[in-house]
């Protein structure tokens, strides 16, 4: 179809086609249920084989011939699978949204770290594989995967990072002792979500609703994650409500009270069960 007369239109029709895009887009991705359902089949080529009858990737998965049909390979072509959905939103988006979808895009960046991360902690003997990313950042982001795979620590890959804006969160945790890889990736969560948090709430509403919608099971995911500390590392539940994503979505307020203030992680624990934490978690971890 020939979309030249909507962007050229008047803006309400222009957004309405975006939303309308956005949606008819999500409509095509993979549920929750669908997740379960694939969690329980047995080989990846049975994956694959549910992906193409059940999902918008049926295209991109014809891509491979049979003898590339490993996780490498399927993980590389779906994320690239991705990055063209982005692009294409992108593509039809006024500069507000751009603006937004640009906050967006720090989901990929942080992805991208926890990668390396990884493999420079726990000394990974494979090479960075990210080749393949790099056209898509090139384009969009602040951050050069050239850099990046010449790291072989934790320090110089945070040097490395040294003109995006990961740099100064990154370089304050690393002067505490005893890090582990979780205590990194935990560090960008939350700088994630708390930049969300202050510069989301200048997007437009249809815009700033759907991506909450999208986004805010991960938030409270993230912060039920953080409240076990007070009880592991004897955080004060002063310090655990600072540290807590200031967004609450379907959870009363009450509900996150509770949940810091508990004693134990038994108590902990038995309070996470009650509803609606128990779905809104589970959708958080996907």
């Amino acid at each position: 179809p020939d979309y030249r007369g909507v962007a050229y239109g008047n803006s309400t029709s222009l957004q309405r086609y975006r939303r309308q895009k956005y949606v008819a887009m999500e409509a095509k991705a993979v549920k929750t249920e669908q997740f379960e359902e694939i969690a329980n089949l047995s080989s990846v080529l049975e994956v694959v084989s549910y992906l193409k009858e059940n999902s918008s990737y049926a295209d991109v998965l014809e891509t491979l011939e049979d003898d590339k049909l490993h996780r490498g390979n399927i993980e590389k072509v779906l994320i690239q699978s991705l990055y063209h959905d982005y692009t294409k939103i992108y593509r039809f988006c006024g500069q507000q949204q751009r603006r937004f979808l640009k906050l967006y895009l720090k989901r990929y960046e942080i992805d991208l770290i926890n990668y390396c991360l990884r493999i420079v902690i726990n000394h990974y003997r494979q090479p960075f594989d990210l080749h393949y990313k790099k056209a898509f950042f090139d384009r969009y982001s602040q951050i050069s995967i050239e850099k990046l795979i010449g790291s072989h620590t934790t320090g110089e890959l945070i040097e490395n990072l040294k003109d995006t804006e990961y740099y100064e969160p990154l370089k304050k945790i690393q002067e505490s002792q005893h890090l582990s890889l979780f205590d990194y990736e935990l560090t960008l969560d939350l700088y994630y979500f708390l930049l969300y948090g202050k510069n989301g709430k200048s997007a437009e509403k249809t815009d700033l609703d759907l991506f909450t919608q999208d986004a805010a099971p991960k938030l409270i995911f993230e912060s039920a994650v953080y409240i076990p500390r007070k009880e592991i590392l004897q955080h004060a539940a002063a310090d655990i409500y600072l540290m807590l994503i200031p967004i609450h979505y379907k959870v009363h307020v009450d509900q996150i009270k509770e949940l810091v203030e508990t004693a134990s992680l038994e108590e902990f624990m038995n309070v996470l069960k009650k509803p609606p934490m128990p779905v809104i978690i589970t959708s958080g971890r996907i």
